[in-house]
């Protein structure tokens, strides 16, 4: 979704005027960016929004990660509720909460939707994860083409503690419009913050820049 912006907050304002005619919106209210844009620009809607760090219609109190999914602990309506997430990536995560809280907004019925998220399967290409042989696990995140998703993908990897080698195949990135000698320079600070063992790069872009990858 980064193609043709020049920045993360003009994505942003371009995707809040979606909201223009509505009359309420879910959000999570941790990222100052989209309260600010929300509050700003949209200040009577009503609000259903969702926090770790701070009260809000959901107040979530405890995540607890496992290799394949997460509880979720959280404050609804003065009760205490717990949930599971079959993902543990932080955008499966952001989207699973967000389709909740705009269930418990339209229902409020948090003793039956909380039975919900746990019959979620996985979205073809998008953070899915295979077995392979040789007792390889495979995360196919080719879905999308950005530095952010990138990041994503490479936590999700991180989580995996039982593999100790980690081998990226990278094709040239092409739905994110940073200047490319400045992408790529980030591409490779990622690749060494995350240790990877290996990269195996694909396309004439990321072949440019070879010599630069350890």
């Amino acid at each position: 979704h980064s193609e043709n912006f020049t920045d993360n907050k003009e994505k942003l304002h371009e995707k809040a005027l979606l909201l223009r005619n509505a009359k309420s919106v879910v959000y999570c209210s941790d990222s100052s960016e989209i309260e600010n844009e929300i509050e700003t620009n949209y200040p009577s809607f009503k609000k259903y929004n969702w926090s770790q760090k701070k009260d809000a219609f959901v107040k979530i109190t405890e995540v607890i990660n496992s290799s394949r999914h997460c509880s979720v602990k959280f404050i609804f309506d003065r009760k205490e509720y717990e949930t599971e997430i079959p993902f543990t990536d932080a955008a499966s995560f952001e989207n699973c909460m967000n389709a909740m809280v705009a269930s418990l907004a339209l229902n409020g019925k948090a003793e039956e939707i909380i039975l919900k998220p746990s019959q979620l399967l996985p979205v073809e290409m998008r953070m899915e994860q295979l077995e392979g042989i040789n007792n390889c696990l495979l995360i196919n995140d080719s879905y999308s083409s950005d530095k952010d998703s990138l990041s994503i993908a490479l936590d999700l990897l991180n989580q995996q503690k039982h593999y100790s080698k980690k081998t990226v195949i990278l094709s040239d990135i092409v739905q994110d419009k940073t200047a490319e000698e400045k992408l790529y320079s980030e591409i490779i600070s990622l690749l060494n913050e995350k240790k990877i063992t290996r990269l195996i790069g694909i396309g004439n872009q990321i072949l440019k820049y070879s010599n630069e990858f350890k």
